[in-house]
């Protein structure tokens, strides 16, 4: 026979072996909303990208331009690389 107060067979608490998951739930739920706020703010591509500039030129002379153009805002980069 088993003592008074003690119980031969341990009983499992179901609230502490549920808790764990519940909490992966819980912040599961957080990251999902945060994430569903964050791109629900988020603006189009075509505002972040200017179009024209994956465009074919059209002539010898857009070509010029766009190289110009190119190494005009490179050349910053490029001078600093150097020191």
């Amino acid at each position: 026979m088993a003592a008074e107060g003690l119980d031969p067979v341990p009983q499992q608490q179901t609230a502490t072996t549920s808790s764990p998951s519940n909490a992966v739930m819980a912040a599961a739920t957080r990251v999902k909303g945060a994430a569903t706020a964050l791109l629900a703010q988020a603006k189009p591509w075509s505002e972040l990208a200017d179009r024209s500039a994956f465009s074919k030129p059209g002539d010898l002379a857009e070509v010029r331009r766009r190289r110009r153009r190119e190494w005009l805002r490179e050349r910053p980069t490029s001078t600093t690389r150097f020191f």
